[in-house]
């Protein structure tokens, strides 16, 4: 559950303005607000190109828990994300505090996404988060990169 600093920070992302529009992401219709995007200078991993994003709720209410990063450059992008806290039960905060120290992140600004993987198993749908390559939103520079944790003790399958 996020601390409420950090859900103000959350908040933040979704705030309320007239440059609101509809787009279809592979998951569904969504609203983003192009106002709010969020800059990744070295894009997600594997995908340099990728660099402006919007955090979108998740269309699907069942996962109202979950948001989307959606590319802004190309509306077949889009992750499931999913907000923790900086005190969590997945990610150490020592290790996120070192985090947003390395990225010059001030941690009072500082949002932890962790990219969800949706895993099909016949008819069973499992879901894991990538807890070694979490995602830094800053929500006052407007800024996010994916930073990758050297600890062993992180699995991309969490």
């Amino acid at each position: 559950m996020l601390h409420q600093h950090q859900l103000a920070i959350a908040n933040h992302a979704f705030a309320t303005s007239d440059s609101k529009e509809t787009v279809v992401s592979r998951f569904g219709e969504i609203t983003i607000d192009r106002r709010n995007a969020l800059f990744f200078a070295k894009g997600m991993l594997g995908m340099p190109h990728a660099q402006r994003f919007a955090l979108a709720e998740f269309p699907n209410q069942r996962m109202q828990n979950f948001k989307l990063l959606q590319s802004l450059e190309d509306e077949t992008l889009a992750f499931i994300v999913l907000p923790v806290a900086l005190d969590n039960n997945i990610l150490r905060r020592e290790d996120l505090r070192n985090a947003c120290r390395d990225m010059g992140l001030r941690e009072e600004d500082a949002l932890p996404l962790l990219v969800v993987c949706v895993h099909r198993e016949g008819v069973n749908t499992r879901l894991s988060v990538n807890a070694r390559a979490p995602v830094l939103l800053d929500a006052r520079r407007k800024t996010g990169f994916q930073f990758v944790f050297s600890q062993d003790y992180y699995n991309v399958q969490h």
